[in-house]
């Protein structure tokens, strides 16, 4: 188990879902044989997220650990050695201007020793960078010349080590101000790179910082672009019920404004829930383009087909569940049961916005807001979410339906049966038993334990 865990949480990390990774890599480092290389997932992960006070600590434990492993692998040596060196380059990035140079001399310092011990351009390069960030303009091509030389020689036995090599030749390149050649080599990457986001997403930053020194202008990293992150929303599929406000006729419209939003975009990632309706239309499309599908339900799957899908039919239920067997990962918001209260699906929102805004921040690629929205009263979730989406500053893009208002009294999508729920932060004693129920049980322990 630990094993399918840790392989689990590589792929998270080549994703660029660092929250994810950390948790199964964390989960793989439970003893075993596997627990040094979870470890380094783990830390790595807080790294790549920018939890540095975090991540300081573990890699510099790991470090120890690995050295004194006698079946620990070079590979694991040398990366758990560079990871400090990376988290002390993350560091002097942050530090005041003032006080950089001499940040970005020590990270170079301990990417230095990582060379002399190992003698592989993955440290060397970034020995290169942190010297030229530190002024040291000479030592720097004097280090990129030798990675250069490191990368032309080493083994590359797989993709990843080919891309590594690729990147490292780019980035020399560009130190050297031989940008034609890191052109070049940075197409190399990018086709070496498909799907491998993260690793992408920590050669732009690295490369921006580089460019930014000497003077090229970024476009030159367009090549190494990752896709676009939206948060999705929409009104449900006017179906049996009458409770939808997205009418069927306009419903083959849709679909090609969303999919030509999706291509203008080049969005990969979606984050939202999977209502008959809008949220169906958006995950098909996505799921269309190969990109990733998360999707976030407000309560137990089998309730939300109830509440959400099947008034619109059997042949929207099917469109559900063929998106949910194929989506990249499924959240349930609430264990508990729905009680007709509709704060679980706005709660459910924010958790998918979150999760797109926190995936868009760790890749460096944009985020957007796509709302299927009739502009009409009355208010209804999906302009809740706009609201909500739109206080962070962040854009929305609106496919209006323009369909007829509704008429005065009509009930909004779905219609609260129980006092309505609320989001709050809760500090609470425990005693034993109460962790195992959920909200429908709460009314009678109030009234008859409490």
């Amino acid at each position: 188990m630990s094993s399918e865990q840790l392989a689990a949480a590589r792929d998270a990390l080549a994703r660029g879902d660092v929250l994810v990774a950390y948790d199964l890599a964390v989960g793989a480092s439970r003893g075993g044989p596997t627990d040094l290389e979870a470890r380094y997932v783990a830390a790595l992960a807080l790294a790549r997220s920018g939890a540095l006070d975090r991540a300081a600590p573990e890699a510099a434990r790991l470090r120890h650990d690995v050295d004194r492993a006698a079946t620990a692998s070079v590979r694991l040596r040398e990366d758990s050695a560079a990871l400090e060196a990376r988290i002390s380059k993350d560091m002097a990035l942050r530090a005041p201007r003032g006080a950089q140079p001499a940040c970005f001399a020590e990270a170079a310092d301990r990417y230095e020793a990582t060379v002399e011990r190992f003698n592989r351009h993955y440290a060397c390069i970034n020995a290169a960078t942190m010297r030229l960030l530190a002024g040291e303009v000479a030592r720097a091509h004097e280090l990129a010349r030798r990675a250069l030389e490191l990368a032309s020689t080493q083994p590359l036995a797989d993709a990843e080590t080919r891309y590594w090599a690729a990147a490292t030749t780019a980035e020399a390149h560009l130190i050297r101000r031989d940008v034609g050649a890191a052109r070049q080599a940075l197409k190399l990457a990018a086709s070496l790179s498909t799907g491998d986001w993260g690793a992408r997403a920590a050669t732009r930053r690295q490369l921006e910082v580089v460019c930014s020194v000497i003077g090229v202008g970024r476009e030159i990293l367009d090549v190494l672009r990752v896709p676009a992150v939206i948060h999705y929303c929409g009104h449900l599929i006017a179906g049996a019920a009458g409770l939808g406000r997205f009418p069927i006729r306009l419903a083959q419209q849709v679909s090609a404004d969303v999919a030509a939003y999706l291509d203008d975009r080049a969005v990969g990632f979606a984050y939202g829930s999977l209502a008959c309706g809008a949220d169906t239309i958006v995950a098909e499309a996505v799921l269309a383009r190969g990109g990733e599908l998360h999707v976030v339900l407000p309560f137990h799957t089998a309730e939300f087909e109830k509440v959400s899908v099947e008034p619109a039919g059997a042949v929207w239920l099917d469109r559900f569940r063929a998106c949910l067997a194929r989506a990249t990962s499924v959240i349930h918001a609430s264990d508990s049961a729905y009680l007709g209260d509709d704060g679980l699906f706005g709660y459910a929102s924010r958790i998918a916005m979150g999760h797109a805004i926190n995936r868009a921040q760790s890749l460096g690629s944009e985020v957007e807001q796509l709302a299927i929205w009739d502009e009409k009263p009355p208010v209804s979730g999906t302009e809740r979410n706009i609201d909500i989406w739109r206080r962070t500053g962040r854009p929305t893009h609106v496919t209006s339906l323009r369909s007829r208002t509704p008429p005065p009294g009509a009930p909004p999508e779905t219609q609260p049966t129980h006092p309505p729920r609320a989001i709050r932060a809760v500090m609470f004693a425990d005693f034993r038993g109460f962790s195992g129920l959920y909200d429908e049980h709460y009314p009678a322990v109030l009234q008859r334990v409490f």
